[in-house]
This record gives C-alpha cells, structure tokens and sequence, in this order.
C-alpha cells in the first residue's frame, strides 16, 4: 500500500468469490484456489488535487463506528472481532460492538447463502439497511485457520475504513498480459468489462489518495506471474505492512493538545472544557450548572445558551452519542439534547459564524443552534 493509501469515497462495493475453479491462462489447465474482489465502480468525482471530498465517505479521527452482527456464531463473531481490531492500533478510532439497535456496520456471514466476502467502502454503509449486511464473510466456519481469518478480516475491514485495492494503484509497476488475464477470470465467469474494471485498470489519481505500490499490503490480491509480462507475482498477504499501518495513521491521526471545533460520535465535554471555532472567534463551553454556552471571544457576550436552570455542578458532562444525538448528562439523567437520535455518524461543530451546527455524515445540517429545536434560542 501507499503512505497516502488508495481510497476510494464514493458508493463502490466489493465482493470475493471464494470458489474453487479451472483457472489457468495457458492450456495446461490447474486446479487453483480462486478467491479475488469485484467492484461495482460509479462516477466518481475527483479533485485537482487528487483528493475525493473530505465529507464523502471518510470516518472522523476519533469517531466511535458502531458495528453489529446479523447473523453468526460466537466464534466467528469474536475471530471478527480479534482481526479487525488489528486497525484500531494505528488509527484514531473506536468500534462499539452492539447486538441491538441501528449500527453503521453491519456484518452477515454467509448471508441469504452469499459464498463472497466483500465490504461497502468507507461510512458508505449507513447507506445499507438495518437489516442488510454491509460487509459478508462467505466462507468462515469453525475450522477456519489463523491465517485465513487474518486475511481476510484485515482486508475487508480495510476496504471498511476506506481503503482500495493495491493492484489497482496508479503507480502499479505490474504489467498485465492482457490475454492471460481474460482467459483466467473467463472461467470465473467474468466478461472483459469486469476484468478491465477490477483487474487491469489503474485508477486515475483524480479518483484516489495514492503513493507507491505496496507489494506487502493487506489489501492487494494474489496473482501468479503467468497474468504479467514482468514476471510479477504475489502470495496472499494476511498481515498489515508498515504501509498499511502508516497509511491508517495519516487518515485518522492521533488526538492532539489542539483545539478542536467539532466533537465526533463517541466524544463529549466535561464541565468546565469547552471547543473552539476554527477562526478562534468563539467557544462553546459546558458550565458547571449544566449549561451549554457559546461565547464571543472578541466582546464576551454570550449569544447562546442551553436553558438548564437548576445547577448541577462538576458532575456535568456532553457527550456527542454514536446514535447522533448531542445532549448533556448529570450521571444518566438527560439534561438536554437536540433531539436526533437515529442519525448515525453524526458530529457537532462550533462554525466562524458562532453558529453550533450538528451535521450529518454527509455533511448535512440536522440541528443548530441558530435554527434548532427546542431549549436553542439564538439569544
């Protein structure tokens, strides 16, 4: 993989056949295992620069991503659970494993009989149903190795965190024999159309974040050297690389001392800590007697507030909760909140106009304080 991974924004889906084919590129047919990913590409909106929309399909640093299981046994959910932590140690995010209610991923194994295992990219998922898996392991069962649950956990929880496929990188040095390539996945049933797209395309660098080709990553697939004109080839990897690791660590930096002006799902205030805006014209304090407030910086005026009346003391918190609702606590007993649960992925920010404005993962406003529900007057 690359510093800056391949990373994809839009709606793309990938699926793996875990099949067992006559899959060979010259006449002396072979039994080989046949396990690659397909993508369903859309139209995706590229940038100048090279970077797909910040507010399209990344997660936030720090954000909380809540997960479920439809289906499966309590092995197979915990081999899930042990490999795609294997991500958490070199990103700023947090998963919250729940078994009821609505989730941003949902996981199906072998789902309505699906054999594939595949991912929708990125927070792409809220896209897909309750009820709808929007990651599937199609081949898992209790005599599963080590390895392979390493694999493929890994790579889909990549795709999960917003990561593409290696082969597909526009630095790629691998040069395809074309003919090779069509005969081979020919007797997986795929037409030219699918190969170009999943095989032997690269991407434009207006489409992803991209460095150099990555030969060790997670998320690149295996390919005898009978597919290339270069003799490249690669085994299955089944661990993170250095490139990998790195990569998760610039996409969802660490925390800093700096001041932030938003609060993702997951994070909250205790009394008396506040965030700022970015232009540092205001702050949004929690006050000890259970208020939000937001201050101008330049004259000191407050010009909003939450409207608590009865003083509550250190024992004040806000918490920006991963169902999307942005409320304040004393203990467990609800002080005050905007009142918009339901919207996953949500997060608040403290905008240059003194604005708090509570958005949705797209970046859509659900609730601020200027225009907001109840208990919000813009004083």
């Amino acid at each position: 993989m690359k510093r800056n991974i391949l990373l994809l924004f839009l709606i793309v889906f990938y699926s793996c056949n875990d099949e067992s084919s006559e899959l060979s590129p010259n006449a002396e047919q072979s039994k080989v295992a046949f396990r690659s990913c397909t993508t369903i590409e859309p139209d995706i909106a590229g940038s100048s620069t090279g970077r797909v929309s910040y507010k399209g399909f990344y997660w936030l640093p720090g954000q909380t991503i809540r997960i479920k299981f439809l289906n499966g046994d309590e092995y197979l959910q915990n081999k899930v659970k042990q490999y795609a932590n294997q991500w958490l140690q070199y990103s700023n995010l947090k998963y919250e494993w729940v078994t009821s209610g609505s989730a941003a991923i949902k996981i199906g194994f072998k789902w309505n009989g699906d054999v594939g295992s595949w991912s929708t990219i990125g927070n792409d998922c809220y896209t897909v149903a309750q009820n709808s898996p929007s990651m599937n392991f199609g081949w898992f069962d209790n005599n599963t190795s080590e390895e392979e649950f390493s694999r493929v956990v890994i790579h889909e929880f990549g795709h999960a965190l917003g990561f593409a496929h290696e082969h597909q990188n526009p630095t790629s040095p691998i040069q395809w024999n074309t003919t090779a390539v069509y005969d081979y996945y020919a007797l997986a049933g795929w037409d030219k159309q699918k190969v170009d797209n999943n095989i032997l395309n690269k991407f434009s660098p207006s489409q992803v974040d991209y460095s150099n080709f990555d030969s060790q990553s997670i998320m690149l697939y295996s390919f005898p050297s009978s597919l290339t004109l270069n003799g490249y080839s690669f085994p299955w990897n089944t661990i993170l690389s250095d490139e990998d690791k790195s990569s998760a660590q610039t996409l969802y930096p660490t925390a800093t001392t700096t001041i932030t002006n938003r609060l993702v799902s997951g994070e909250g205030l205790k009394s008396g800590y506040s965030i700022r805006s970015k232009n540092n014209y205001y702050k949004m304090s929690l006050k000890n007697d259970g208020n939000l407030e937001i201050m101008s910086l330049a004259s000191g005026q407050i010009i909003w507030r939450s409207n608590r009346t009865s003083v509550v003391g250190t024992a004040a918190r806000a918490e920006m909760q991963t169902d999307g609702n942005f409320a304040t606590f004393k203990g467990t007993t609800l002080l005050w909140s905007t009142d918009t649960s339901g919207k996953l992925g949500a997060y608040i920010s403290l905008e240059n106009d003194g604005n708090l404005v509570l958005s949705n993962y797209r970046g859509q406003t659900l609730w601020s304080s200027k225009g907001g529900k109840v208990n919000s007057p813009f004083l």
